[in-house]
């Protein structure tokens, strides 16, 4: 894996984007949310799950994006 792949960047993107969907976002969810009734594990366990593949698709994107960003300011140079 070096910085010049494409699939380097989409995979830190998404393992990124996924691990923030699947940890911090749920954690801000339970603290903004708490209540004296409290939160349900499934409730928050379909949140998680919904952020982390929504921000892992997001995490794809921007390691694209990235990429591209990259290759711009860095062409690859020809022999």
């Amino acid at each position: 894996m070096t910085t010049n792949s494409y699939m380097t960047w989409a995979i830190l993107g998404a393992a990124g984007g996924a691990g923030f969907g699947l940890f911090a976002a749920p954690l801000l969810y339970i603290l903004i949310n708490l209540s004296s009734d409290g939160i349900s594990f499934g409730e928050t366990a379909r949140f998680a799950i919904a952020n982390g593949i929504t921000w892992g698709v997001l995490g794809v994107f921007a390691g694209i994006f990235f990429w591209v960003v990259n290759r711009v300011q860095n062409p690859p140079t020809e022999e």
